[in-house]
């Protein structure tokens, strides 16, 4: 298992710990969230860049729409907010190492 992988992981999970227990519970969680999110994106394979924007995107534009459930609603919201986050620095980090694979040749 690669650092990417683990990378995701440990993403994966304090986005769900922390869309589900609430913000403050785990320190430093959102800084947590784009550190790992920034990693991740670091890995992401050449091939899959796209798909990956593309999901990024799509989680930036979907993640409050579920609020209205009774009960869960608001938990979900907080993690696809918190998975949204966690793309989205992914995303940073891919563009600005296409930016500098082009750049540098």
């Amino acid at each position: 298992m690669g650092v990417g992988k683990i990378a995701n992981l440990l993403g994966l999970a304090v986005v769900i710990i922390a869309g589900l227990a609430g913000s403050g519970v785990i320190p430093y969680d959102g800084l947590a969230i784009i550190i790992l999110g920034v990693v991740g994106g670091y890995y992401v394979g050449g091939d899959d860049r796209g798909a990956f924007l593309v999901g990024a995107v799509a989680l930036s534009i979907v993640h409050g729409a579920l609020g209205g459930i009774p009960a869960v609603g608001d938990y979900i919201n907080a993690i696809l907010g918190n998975l949204s986050a966690l793309y989205n620095a992914g995303a940073a980090a891919i563009i600005i190492l296409a930016a500098y694979e082009k750049a540098t040749g």
